[in-house]
């Protein structure tokens, strides 16, 4: 059972971080997003 939520943890963690990545990028560069 440890296993499985350290995997649900990881994921998390992963997806947010790709998900605070993808803003970044989408406020650092919104012209590149409109076209």
């Amino acid at each position: 059972m440890k296993k499985v939520l350290v995997l649900l943890v990881a994921g998390a963690m992963l997806s947010g971080v790709a998900a605070y990545v993808a803003g970044a990028r989408a406020l650092a560069h919104p012209a590149k997003i409109e076209r």
